[in-house]
């Protein structure tokens, strides 16, 4: 069994998560290019198509992978209605969001975190329950929504686990992540929800409403 630096198994998918990063980032660039002019179509839809399976590690990695089967089943008939178009539309727009307007001219932008993976329950239960804090946060630094939840009674980790409860993506994206719009973390937790663990992956708004 491959171990990690620390004495951890490493799992082929997360291996797989890692090796597809370059990719990864150039689909993204090549989803922006592809939006550019608020539009796709049938030939666009089937350049990404074939690209993915030039790609075969992004197809064992979320969100690619959905991504992947959901524009086949479009492209069954050979083309795309304006229904299908103003989906994909919008779903390429969910894995590219573009960068967010910095508060200051002078200072470089910061990319938006993608919420798409979000699974967000009816409420968010504080007292017993473990949260990871992934990204950078509109409402303080990570270190201020830590202390908001062990106020409440949650508990903070620094990784996903079977044990993690809910992991909070902040408003802002970090440049520690792997791809412009979602991070490892991120995908960890969607590994683990896909497998059937009862993990929430929640929005930085939602988490707040209930502070």
């Amino acid at each position: 069994m491959k171990l990690d630096q620390h004495g951890q198994p490493i799992s082929k998918r997360i291996c797989a998560a890692r090796n597809a990063t370059r990719d990864a980032n150039e689909l993204i660039g090549l989803c922006h290019g592809v939006l550019a002019d608020g539009a796709i179509n049938a030939l666009e839809a089937q350049f990404i198509q074939r690209w993915l399976v030039q790609k075969r590690d992004l197809l064992d990695v979320w969100p690619w992978n959905a991504l992947y089967d959901r524009i086949s089943e479009m492209l069954q008939d050979g083309h795309l209605d304006s229904d299908e178009e103003r989906e994909l539309i919008g779903i390429l727009a969910e894995l590219a969001p573009p960068p967010a307007e910095p508060a200051h001219p002078e200072e470089p932008e910061q990319p938006r975190s993608t919420t798409l993976p979000l699974t967000e329950p009816p409420e968010i239960i504080f007292p017993d329950k473990v949260f990871v804090f992934t990204g950078k946060f509109a409402l303080g630094t990570r270190d201020q929504c830590i202390a908001e939840t062990e106020s409440r009674g949650g508990t903070a980790s620094d990784r996903i686990t079977r044990t993690v409860n809910y992991l909070i993506i902040g408003e802002i994206g970090s440049r520690d992540w792997a791809t412009a719009s979602w991070g490892r973390k991120i995908e960890h937790a969607q590994m683990l929800a896909q497998d059937g663990h009862p993990i929430h992956i929640v929005s930085e708004q939602f988490w707040a409403k209930h502070l």
